[in-house]
């Protein structure tokens, strides 16, 4: 249990790399809300609680680099 907690934690510390209302968007994701709201690179996305889940441990396990926001589009950085 405590494993899994610290791992947690890390992986909402570490989303602070690549969402800019890192520490509200967990926040909301602790809250159990259904919709996230993230900022990167200065734009607004409303996403789902498990696409936002699986953004940052995708980040954190190092299997993407990271997001982009290019107009009203979210990409996801990979390494390919």
């Amino acid at each position: 249990m405590v494993v899994y907690l610290t791992r947690k934690i890390r992986v909402l510390l570490k989303s602070r790399e690549i969402i800019d209302n890192w520490l509200l968007s967990a926040l909301e994701y602790v809250k159990r809300k259904e919709n996230i709201r993230i900022k990167v690179g200065g734009k607004e996305f409303v996403v789902s609680r498990w696409f936002y889940s699986d953004i940052v441990k995708m980040f954190y396990d190092k299997e993407i680099q990271g997001l982009i926001a290019e107009g009203d589009k979210l990409i996801i950085k990979t390494k390919i």
